[in-house]
């Protein structure tokens, strides 16, 4: 059976998928690194900002992979769709042509 692919929001995507890189910059635990930013060092500014790039190049290639594998999802769907709308219009037609019916 084939389900429904499901689209999560850009709030749980960017979370989900950040929490397994860098749990410091989920959208949360944003707000903890900008009260740090606040009273640290140039140099810990410079780490943390640093760490924040390097995250954000992983994060955007795991969106990658994630939005190709959804778009495979979707495209098999529309084709499990557009198949299973075919048969039933042939049933139809069929059905119609044992009853006498014609379009």
């Amino acid at each position: 059976m084939l389900i429904v692919p499901t689209m999560p929001t850009v709030t749980e995507l960017f979370d989900a998928l950040m929490s397994g890189i860098d749990e410091r910059f989920t959208l949360e635990g944003q707000k903890k690194i900008g009260e740090q930013l606040k009273n640290a060092s140039p140099e810990e500014k410079r780490r943390i900002i640093g760490d924040f790039q390097r995250a954000m190049v992983e994060y955007n290639k795991q969106a990658g992979e994630y939005f190709t594998l959804l778009q495979k999802e979707i495209s098999a769907y529309r084709a499990f769709v557009e198949s299973a709308a075919h048969d039933h219009e042939e049933e139809q037609a069929e059905a119609n042509l044992d009853r006498g019916i014609t379009t």
